[in-house]
């Protein structure tokens, strides 16, 4: 039965592989435009901040690390 089920699988997956192939060709892909002018990004200002336990980050523990 094992040997029958991947003789099966095998074919199947052979036959989608030769159907793909013999499908149609992708269209060709239209001539680029030509892109706008970059805008000017203005600068975004960011704050870091780091979240810790109450131990505080020196209390060997978990926020040490």
């Amino acid at each position: 039965m094992n040997k029958k089920l991947w003789a099966i699988l095998a074919l199947v997956t052979i036959v989608a592989m030769v159907a793909v192939a013999c499908g149609p060709k992708p269209t060709e892909a239209p001539a680029p435009t030509e892109a706008p002018p970059p805008t000017e990004v203005p600068e975004v200002k960011f704050k870091v901040g780091m979240v810790s336990d109450v131990g505080g980050i020196d209390d060997a523990s978990f926020n040490e690390n």
